[in-house]
């Protein structure tokens, strides 16, 4: 079974051939390295135009977020933030998801010599591009039993902790 690998990547002011062309380089590489790839642009089918990617009706806003989390993230083993080095409030939400509530893995990816920041120690890992990402994924998590054992020592640390924080709060 290949681990499925979740493409977060801002998509806000960027123009639509950026996003597109950025999300297929990445799942090229990524499946030529064994992994399954779920991208949002490529999923919901953003044209390959020199236009922004517009802004869509809430109802349609709704229906693709449904799709992104329910579908896309949660089947998913990994998250890859393709983006690391630029803002998006909607990737910082969709890494806090994975990490914090389904507690994921989560890579980032920021240029060579980026400023050190706290994603640097939050994150599994910051890799400085796609190849490099891809060869740790593979090293750490690139079989299903790797990824179990790295996600039932997570549930074994972490719920024991989560009852602990979630009790003591009881009293602030």
């Amino acid at each position: 079974m290949k681990l499925k690998v979740y493409l977060a990547q801002k998509m806000t002011g960027l123009t639509c051939r950026e996003i597109r062309t950025k999300a297929e380089y990445c799942k090229k590489v990524l499946e030529g390295l064994g992994f399954e790839v779920w991208s949002p642009s490529i999923i919901e089918k953003v044209p390959k135009t020199d236009e922004t990617l517009g802004v869509t009706s809430k109802e349609d806003l709704l229906y693709k977020w449904i799709i992104d989390k329910k579908v896309g993230m949660m089947g998913c083993h990994i998250i890859l933030d393709i983006d690391g080095h630029l803002f998006s409030e909607g990737v910082s939400i969709e890494r806090g998801f994975m990490r914090w509530y389904a507690w994921r893995p989560v890579i980032r990816i920021k240029p060579t010599g980026h400023v050190y920041s706290i994603s640097d120690i939050e994150d599994d890992f910051i890799a400085s591009n796609v190849k490099q990402a891809g060869a740790i994924m593979k090293r750490r998590w690139g079989t299903r039993r790797k990824w179990i054992m790295w996600k039932l020592s997570h549930i074994l640390f972490g719920i024991p902790k989560l009852i602990y924080v979630q009790v003591s709060s009881l009293w602030l």
